[in-house]
């Protein structure tokens, strides 16, 4: 049996291509892209939302770097806050 199936429109990533994933904009140049195409910035606690391109760029690696800073802060306050709650058993 031959059964006809119309074309279909998909979600895919605007870098690589990989269709039927989660999907993030970046930021920066404002693609969609999956994880596989996600930037892992160095030293980062708290990764941002962009693609390896942008990643890669200079101008975001010292903008990244810059306000890195003010997140090590807060989670050192956030440690400290957690450690005097009440120890349950």
């Amino acid at each position: 049996m031959k059964i006809k199936i119309p074309a279909k429109t998909v979600e895919a990533c605007d870098i690589c291509q990989h269709q039927n994933c989660f999907l993030e904009t970046c930021v920066v140049c404002q693609r969609e892209y999956c994880s596989t195409c996600r930037a892992i910035m160095p030293g980062c606690m708290m990764q941002p939302h962009v693609c390896k391109g942008c990643g890669g760029r200079e101008d975001v690696s010292k903008l990244v770097e810059r306000f890195g800073h003010d997140f090590v802060k807060t989670y050192k306050l956030r440690d400290k806050a957690l450690k005097r709650l009440k120890k349950v058993s």
